[in-house]
């Protein structure tokens, strides 16, 4: 499920806000090594979880040359603790952050930079 909404602040400016829900489920995992008893700790990076994610955007123009967007995420991921899973990672979080810009130099040259941060 997604949400997104977009909506123009002043003529330079434009923003967004969305949300998203999704949910990741498979079939159960099998250890290789069963002589340890690790049946009931799945993997995080392949464990069932259920995700929620907000985004925020902006969108400037503040000449027609120039243009910047800033991007800013968080997530938080929450892994089911029923079955026979009952040991492990219980939530996750995530935020990523952006800016990209863009600046023609002429009508043949356009410069494009960019720096993300995830955690």
């Amino acid at each position: 499920m997604r949400l997104d909404l977009r909506r123009a602040l002043s003529e330079p400016l434009n923003g967004s806000i969305g949300y998203s829900y999704s949910t990741r489920d498979g079939s159960n995992y099998i250890p290789v090594n069963t002589s340890v008893d690790s049946a009931t700790i799945t993997p995080f990076y392949i464990a069932n979880r259920d995700r929620d994610t907000w985004k925020v955007g902006l969108d400037w123009t503040p000449m027609d040359r120039l243009g910047l967007q800033f991007n800013y995420a968080y997530s938080l991921d929450k892994y089911p603790t029923d079955g026979d899973r009952i040991d492990g990672i219980r939530k996750g979080t995530a935020q990523m952050f952006s800016i990209d810009g863009d600046y023609a130099l002429n009508d043949q040259w356009k410069a494009r930079g960019w720096y993300t941060h995830d955690t």
